[in-house]
């Protein structure tokens, strides 16, 4: 079971991204309770059904070599990189200029490119347990604070809009961890254990506590705090990328495309974090489609073959 708790960690922040920090908060307020009700709840139940599918079978890594999958799957990696370098740099400037923001976050991207290098997924996983733990004693320490010192704001309901948009994002979410080669490193690593089960708790725990962060205005020392919070969720997925990398390319030539990311992201500075999850969002529902009816398929036919070879 510890094991299952360690491993489990690791598949929690590693599926965090800092959108499901700032956006959490931010869906919590403008777009209702009720949306940020079904967001958060996709979000936990995909951790679930991602690891009892693979444990049962119904999805086998086979699928991950396929042609179309194997491109389209590390494009989502990149964009997955984009938008934490995004979210990384754009909390940094709360408290530094555009520039110095940027060259900051592409050294935080850089460094973990290059330990990533050397180290590997052992390395991401271990590193995955202090920087989960760490974001949640940080949020606890915010809500601490904001109980106490400030009063919280009007609890927001949403309208159809709201729920129809949670709808979809439920849907990109459910098919998202399908297509996140980050997620199937570490099934393989879990095999028959329960580290997606206990990921699936760690990450309602970690989206209660945002959702109570969301209503409160936040002051110099929160911000401060959030700026934390974010490096331990942002890192911790850009570390897996890395290593997600690594799988189709190699060591070397993946470690080199995240390179340039991670010093070429501010390249598509003009588009919004939220732009470009939704825009990613239908690629990674028609991809999960696909890798579900491959899957199916060959399980099907492994079957037939093994009831052949018992005549």
């Amino acid at each position: 079971m510890l094991k299952s708790m360690y491993l489990g960690t690791s598949i929690a922040i590693s599926w965090a991204w800092g959108t499901s920090l700032i956006l959490g908060m931010e869906i919590a307020r403008t777009k209702g309770i009720e949306t940020f009700a079904i967001w958060a709840t996709a979000n936990c139940l995909t951790l679930a059904i991602f690891g009892l599918l693979y444990k049962k079978g119904y999805l086998t890594s086979l699928v991950l070599d396929q042609k179309i999958v194997r491109i389209f799957t590390n494009l989502i990696q990149i964009f997955c990189l984009i938008i934490q370098l995004k979210i990384l740099n754009e909390t940094f400037q709360n408290f530094f200029d555009p520039i110095t923001s940027y060259l900051i976050t592409a050294a935080f991207g850089i460094g973990l490119e290059i330990w990533m290098y050397r180290k590997g997924l052992a390395a991401s996983i271990f590193s995955d347990l202090f920087q989960g733990i760490g974001t949640l004693i940080v949020l606890v320490i915010m809500v601490g604070i904001t109980f106490y010192n400030f009063e919280p704001g009007e609890i927001t309901h949403s309208n159809w809009s709201g729920i129809s948009w949670g709808i979809w994002s439920a849907c990109i979410l459910l098919s998202g961890i399908i297509t996140d080669i980050q997620h199937w490193q570490r099934a393989e690593v879990n095999g028959k254990g329960y580290a997606f089960e206990c990921a699936a708790v760690f990450f309602a725990i970690y989206l209660t506590l945002v959702f109570l962060l969301s209503r409160y205005d936040f002051d110099y020392i929160l911000n401060f705090l959030l700026l934390l919070a974010v490096i331990g969720v942002t890192t911790s997925t850009i570390d897996s990328i890395a290593v997600a990398l690594h799988r189709d390319f190699g060591r070397k030539i993946g470690t080199l495309i995240g390179l340039g990311i991670c010093l070429s992201f501010g390249l598509l500075v003009q588009l919004s974090v939220l732009e470009i999850w939704s825009f990613f969002g239908i690629v990674r529902v028609g991809l999960a489609i696909y890798i579900l009816y491959w899957c199916y398929n060959y399980k099907n036919e492994t079957l037939k073959r093994a009831a052949y070879s018992s005549i």
